[in-house]
Parts: structure tokens; C-alpha cells; sequence
């Protein structure tokens, strides 16, 4: 087996489309918020020194609170426990969202750094029923794009 090098996939691929490159920015747009409003569903990774994780994060739509155009943040509800999560974030605060909508063949990728936050007012902002989460994660948005699925 072979290595390959940053420059032998430079020679094998050619270099995304204009409109491709353009597509990622640094914040969303409405298309994105709106998006992100509908979403009930997401996958999460993040990592640290120890490994990666990816992890899937549900919800009613409108779960992922859009709190302006560089920041979004939703609740950390209780699952197994293991908060691989978490612990990445705590060491490593780079993630990456991926918002998948069944039937729809466009994806919404945001990559970005998360912080774990306790604020009272964003628990309270992020309640289902009358229940508050914990803890909430807040993500700085470094890129966000939206493509088209290739099936």
C-alpha cells in the first residue's frame, strides 16, 4: 500500500467549482436558518487526543436555536451518559453539525468550535415542556454550507 501525499491528490482531483468555494462561509445565511429551523436531526463530531466520537442529536424541529448569524446552540439532554461529547469539547473545542432532512438531497455542514455553557437564560431558551436541560452547547461558527447530495 501505497502513501498518498497532499500533492498527488492535487494532481488526482481537480479543484472544486467557483460557486462550490464561494458556498462555504464564515456565518449563516437565511436559507441556513431556515433550515435549521425545520432540522430534527443532526450528527455531531468532535474530538480530542484520546479519539473521535460522532454522535447522533434529535429533536422537535426548532431544537437547534439560531441565536444570530455566527452562533447557534442546542440542549445537551441526558443519554448514556458516557458524555463523549462533552469531555472532546472540554479538551478540543472544534466540532462539525451535519443536518440531514429523509427525502431531502440537500445537507446543511457547519464546522465551527462548541463551549459548554450553564447560562440560565439559554437553559431556560432551550426547554422541552417545562423540563430544562443541564447543559447547552454553543457553537461559534467557522463555515457553513449547504450542498447537494450526491446519491
Amino acid at each position: 500500500m501505497s502513501e498518498v501525499t497532499g500533492d498527488d491528490l492535487d494532481r488526482l482531483y481537480a479543484q472544486p467549482a467557483e460557486a462550490i468555494q464561494r458556498a462555504v462561509l464564515p456565518y449563516l445565511v437565511p436559507f441556513h436558518e431556515a433550515y435549521i429551523g425545520a432540522a430534527t436531526f443532526f450528527c455531531l463530531a468532535s474530538g480530542r487526543e484520546q479519539g473521535l466520537d460522532a454522535s447522533p442529536r434529535g429533536g422537535p424541529a426548532g431544537f437547534v436555536k439560531v441565536l444570530d448569524p455566527h452562533h447557534v446552540a442546542f440542549a445537551d439532554w441526558p443519554g448514556n451518559n458516557r458524555i463523549e461529547t462533552m469531555r472532546n469539547l472540554v479538551e478540543d473545542p472544534r466540532l462539525a453539525m451535519l443536518f440531514l432532512f429523509p427525502g431531502l438531497e440537500v445537507f446543511l455542514r457547519i464546522n465551527g468550535k462548541g463551549r459548554i455553557s450553564t447560562n440560565p437564560d439559554l437553559l431556560g431558551s432551550l426547554k422541552e415542556g417545562q423540563k430544562a436541560p443541564k447543559t447547552a452547547i454553543v457553537v461559534t461558527i467557522d463555515q457553513a454550507s449547504s450542498t447537494a447530495a450526491r446519491l
